[in-house]
């Protein structure tokens, strides 16, 4: 009954993994009911063994055969470790490792002194073995602390790294591991009360970590956890007493054409609601303004309705739309303007916001740019721009003969490291850390220059086409500084913070105020 109940779940557990290796990465990766059947295989030979008890291999027909399981399995092992990628077909790794591991594990029940045998049954492999599971507990987060404190690229990082791993790990298996496994006390009592006993221990680990996790912004060192209202760009303006705001806004958002539509709807205001709606269309860096979206919609009345598509910058003058993106991009510009186009009036706004510049690095990693003067002067560069100079026209065209404002965001500041990785003492010799969270305004006008230019001339041949310009208010003086005063003007290298969205909001208020409202509703 236990084989057959272990070997349900590993196929039911294989099944889910295999389905959210497509669908949701990050589930596949991290829930436990994805990553059972890893364990569910090792289950399903023990219960075997005890079901039907294996023979020495010389005793069995195919001797030959079972004497190069071991070898077999090793080579899978070896495969999957050096040619696992991420993916949807993770699962094909992660398949061809436990596969290996299964392999090996059936040659030791059968072991007769082969060569392969006496070698993972020497002493070393043995030592390891035994102490395993505890390393690989303990390299998670010693791995995720370095690379998110002192890094995790040199090579003495990576030794300490490996020595910490291996003294946490040896100290767990002596005096944790070892002394429940082998408890007079616990092996005195009745299976079912050992049973409970360790059922206990993940109701505990989840109870706590669900008390860490709810207390975070408490208990944690870091700055971004405990003023976290500052940091993460919500879906509202975090800095206004609700009560004391001018209109009532209703938030709905759905999925259009591959990306996302949020709208905005105010209602019950305390003084006239202006007559305009303002759509916004970008990538990522148009969804960042969401809480400066939100609050105009507040204290204004009109209508908002963003439309993101990540990594889709729209028109960024840069290369021309289709290029070098996802086939989607293309596709979702074209429905998103078609969208407008027709439920706009005349005097409503297009407000434009996207990353128009080659960006340093991500959140993630640095992308290691020599020169970036170089990367965007470089001729081929420059072609590129020419090309989607011109087709920026065709675009915007059918938009100003309807009667819409226009307008560009010019390029903001952009920094080498992403902030919230470095705004801490304990991060911030990182080395992502680059640039000490600053940048040269000369430097940041000389490398938006063809961009910027690119949209003056557009604003001269395209009727109704300005440009609202975030860099003067983020950046007032010589050094630009992706912090002001301690709190974050941005949340990684380009990407406003909530707190940037509310420096930003009175400037980007007083452009849109300064348009003539839409004509009433025929």
């Amino acid at each position: 009954m236990a084989l057959g109940a272990a070997g349900v779940l590993c196929v039911a557990s294989l099944a889910y993994f295999v389905l959210q290796s497509s669908r949701q990465p990050d589930v596949a990766f991290y829930f436990i009911a994805c990553r059972f059947w890893e364990l569910a295989v090792g289950m399903v030979l023990r219960f075997a063994h005890q079901t039907w008890p294996p023979k020495p291999a010389r005793t069995t027909p195919g001797a030959s055969l079972s004497a190069g399981l071991p070898w077999l399995g090793l080579l899978g092992l070896a495969v999957a470790l050096v040619g696992a990628r991420p993916g949807p077909d993770a699962w094909v790794w992660n398949g061809l490792a436990v596969l290996g591991a299964a392999l090996v594990i059936q040659a030791g029940a059968t072991a007769q002194g082969r060569l392969s045998d006496r070698a993972l049954g020497s002493t070393v492999p043995v030592w390891l073995g035994k102490r395993s599971y505890s390393i690989y507990l303990w390299h998670w987060p010693v791995c995720v602390l370095l690379r998110w404190t002192v890094g995790l690229d040199s090579a003495l990082t990576l030794a300490v790294g490996a020595l910490l791993t291996m003294l946490l790990a040896l100290a767990s298996f002596h005096w944790l591991e070892l002394p429940l496994r082998h408890n007079a006390r616990l092996e005195a009592r009745p299976a079912w009360a050992r049973i409970l006993i360790f059922a206990l221990f993940p109701l505990l680990g989840y109870q706590l970590s669900d008390t860490l996790f709810r207390h975070r912004n408490d208990l944690s060192l870091s700055t971004v956890a405990r003023h976290a209202v500052d940091w993460y760009a919500g879906s509202q303006m975090p800095y206004v007493d609700p009560t004391q705001r001018n209109c009532e806004v209703a938030m709905h958002s759905q999925g259009l054409a591959g990306g996302v539509a949020h709208s905005y709807q105010a209602s019950a205001c305390k003084t006239p609601a202006r007559r305009q709606t303002v759509n916004v269309i970008g990538d990522s860096h148009a969804g960042a303004y969401l809480p400066m979206l939100e609050q105009l919609s507040a204290d204004t009345g009109v209508s908002v309705h963003l439309y993101t598509y990540p990594s889709c910058p729209f028109l960024d003058l840069s290369q021309p739309q289709g290029r070098y993106r996802d086939p989607g991009c293309l596709a979702f510009s074209q429905q998103v303007l078609k969208k407008i186009a027709e439920e706009s009036r005349p005097d409503d706004v297009l407000f434009m916001p996207s990353l128009r510049m080659p960006r340093y690095g991500d959140q993630w990693a640095s992308f290691n740019i020599p020169d970036m003067h170089e990367r965007i002067y470089n001729p081929a560069a420059e072609k590129d721009r020419a090309e989607a100079l011109a087709e920026a026209q065709g675009w915007l065209q059918p938009l100003a003969q309807r009667g819409l404002r226009l307008v560009f965001e010019a390029p903001k500041p952009i920094f080498q490291a992403p902030t919230f990785r470095c705004a801490d003492a304990f991060n911030r010799h990182n080395p992502i850390c680059v640039g000490d969270n600053q940048q040269p305004r000369s430097t940041l006008l000389d490398l938006r220059a063809p961009v910027l230019n690119g949209m003056q001339r557009l604003s001269q041949q395209v009727p109704g086409l300005s440009i609202w310009d975030p860099l003067p208010v983020l950046c007032p003086g010589e050094v630009c500084s992706s912090l002001r005063e301690g709190r974050p003007l941005f949340f990684d290298g380009d990407h406003p913070s909530a707190y940037g969205n509310w420096v930003l909001y009175p400037d980007f208020k007083r452009m849109i105020l300064s348009f003539p409202e839409a004509a009433p509703a025929p």
